[in-house]
């Protein structure tokens, strides 16, 4: 387990359904406010890679042997740089890259974003969440989530937030990560109260009772991202009854402790998740905005686990 890191304890979440938590969970895991140095490194990091220069963001704010759980990059500084050089030997893939912060969370000694980002006029995109781990003032780990933007969606409401989810207005987007483009985390929110409302909510699912847990928790005007999800409380229930309800025949289930990120109003959840049907555990993010101690907003990104990988530390 990663210093610091805000988890569940892996035995408790090992027979847990991948949106589900165990009663009181959430409230445990709430964790002292976020240091001022990994708020500092994380805006200054962020910032120089707004500004084109995401390698030197690297080489000035990570340690030189930092620890790399995205699959396809090996350990560390020069890692990276083999990477993104092996990027930009591919039709020019490092090149005219367009990307668009949607949100910025950070909590003890992690930072986390939601972006999009678009390699070419041709590419139709991919939503990304990374996880950095700040340690004396310096990023030691990283971990990623991707997903490519489908043809389709069930709902109109982006996989961000609908801004910029394309390659000639993600460029033009001004590119600040104080400003996020789905908004700031809300400082009037109160971390522990937001965390309460997902545990209470999370809890009821834990016990099948899907569409009670919704009606109780979602509010109105609920917002759905997951391109997969219809819009609104209707939706959620649809989707999550036949794979979670009290009548279906198998669910999912955590492979992983949980990650918690919260700030505000804003709650990100990363793990690893073993579906019934699949070979391979998916790592998967959720991540959930509480107004008014009730659910108002949700967006996921998932990735098929490899087999191996460049670094030998895998994905969580």
């Amino acid at each position: 387990m990663s210093k610091g890191c805000t988890t569940l304890r892996s035995a408790a979440l090992a027979v847990l359904l991948p949106l589900m938590l165990s009663a009181g969970a959430l409230s445990w895991a709430a964790s002292a406010p976020a240091p001022p140095e990994t708020r500092v490194v994380a805006l200054a990091f962020l910032q120089q890679w707004a500004q084109g220069d995401l390698e030197g963001a690297y080489a000035r704010w990570a340690v030189p042997d930092f620890t790399q759980h995205n699959p396809e990059i090996p350990d560390g500084v020069a890692g990276h740089r083999e990477f993104m050089a092996e990027m930009a030997a591919k039709s020019g893939e490092a090149r005219g890259w367009a990307n668009v912060t949607d949100l910025l969370l950070v909590d003890g000694d992690l930072f986390a974003t939601l972006h999009h980002a678009f390699r070419s006029p041709q590419d139709p995109g991919r939503l990304f969440v990374d996880i950095w781990r700040v340690d004396a003032g310096h990023i030691v780990e990283h971990w990623d989530v991707i997903q490519p933007f489908p043809a389709s969606s069930a709902n109109r409401n982006g996989l961000a937030c609908g801004v910029a989810e394309d390659y000639g207005s993600a460029l033009k987007y001004p590119s600040d990560p104080t400003q996020p483009a789905c908004g700031r985390p809300d400082p009037r929110a109160s971390r522990d109260s937001t965390l309460s409302t997902v545990d209470a909510y999370t809890h009821e699912l834990s016990q099948g009772e899907v569409r009670q847990a919704i009606e109780r928790w979602f509010s109105p005007d609920y917002r759905q991202h997951s391109p997969g999800i219809a819009d609104g409380a209707a939706g959620a229930i649809a989707h999550l009854e036949p794979e979670h309800g009290k009548a279906a025949k198998a669910h999912p289930r955590a492979v992983t402790p949980m990650r918690i990120i919260a700030e505000g109003d804003l709650v990100l959840m990363h793990r690893l998740v073993q579906y019934p049907d699949a070979e391979r555990p998916s790592a998967n993010i959720d991540i959930f905005r509480v107004t008014n101690g009730h659910i108002s907003e949700h967006w996921d990104v998932k990735e098929p686990v490899p087999d191996g990988t460049r670094n030998g530390h895998g994905m969580w």
